[in-house]
């Protein structure tokens, strides 16, 4: 999937930081229409994830 070329070559596609910030604006469109923040719905999987996790675990985490 790598499409860098090393010594001096052109790379042929995207770059990965491309990729990554074209893939997080994607999310944020998804998530604006319910009101969500990427930092909300990170701590909502963490939650849904880890069951087990008080609130404590979760501020942990996210520090």
């Amino acid at each position: 999937m790598r499409d860098t070329k090393s010594h001096g070559q052109k790379a042929t596609g995207p770059t990965l930081l491309k990729l990554l910030l074209r893939l997080e604006g994607d999310i944020r469109r998804r998530l604006e229409p319910i009101r969500v923040t990427l930092l909300q719905a990170g701590v909502l999987l963490f939650l849904r994830r880890h069951a087990e996790a008080n609130v404590t675990d979760a501020a942990a985490t996210w520090a």
